[in-house]
């Protein structure tokens, strides 16, 4: 009885990811931790999962990227999801670091 309901969330939680990829989403960004089932179920659709410590660095990317921040992973609407030209992997020093990069774009 036991491993039926571990079971359940560990599905839950395997078709919330696939919407989330389904939906055309690399890259998720979260001020808590990911799980083990959680990264995962986003490993295996290659979407990126990025933590960031200060729920203000949360608020601060959303912003950049034109994204709404959501309370907890669940499958976001259109409205709600933000852009970004690049997000990749550098090293500053010996500190790894993630770049989201914006392009810029001139107006004629």
């Amino acid at each position: 009885m036991h491993a039926k309901k571990m079971k359940l969330p560990t599905f839950q939680r395997a078709l919330q990811i696939k919407e989330i990829a389904d939906c055309g989403i690399k890259v998720v960004v979260s001020g808590g931790k990911y799980g083990d089932m959680a990264l995962h179920y986003l490993n295996k659709y290659g979407i990126m999962a990025v933590r960031l410590q200060s729920k203000f660095d949360v608020r601060r990317l959303c912003r950049t990227v034109g994204a709404t921040p959501l309370p907890k992973l669940c499958t976001p609407s259109k409205e709600e999801l933000g852009f970004c030209d690049q997000v990749y992997i550098s090293e500053i020093g010996d500190t790894p670091v993630v770049i989201f990069k914006q392009g810029t774009y001139l107006a004629s």
